[in-house]
């Protein structure tokens, strides 16, 4: 059995960098999202249903560590189609 020999090889070690300042906060905050849905196309609830996405997104906003993902709705709802795809509003 014959041994070779390894060429020798040359290693660049590349140290990460390092950010000056980091806010924190940004990276500890909560994606938050809203599911808004009515059962009937009749007046009151296409109301009920403008009223569910302006209360949570209200409500999200006003939550210190939240951050709003987005407001999403069943797309059946939306059209009046039968469909169970999530649009995002």
């Amino acid at each position: 059995m014959e041994v070779q020999k390894i060429p020798k090889r040359t290693v660049t070690l590349i140290e990460p960098k390092k950010s000056i300042l980091v806010d924190k906060e940004k990276y500890h905050q909560k994606r938050v999202a809203a599911y808004c849905r009515v059962s009937t196309k009749q007046e009151e609830q296409l109301n009920s249903y403008e009223t569910q996405v302006r209360y949570y997104t209200d409500r999200i906003n006003r939550e210190p560590g939240w951050k709003l993902a987005g407001i999403y709705a069943d797309e059946a709802v939306i059209i009046g189609l039968k469909t169970l795809r999530l649009k995002k509003c």
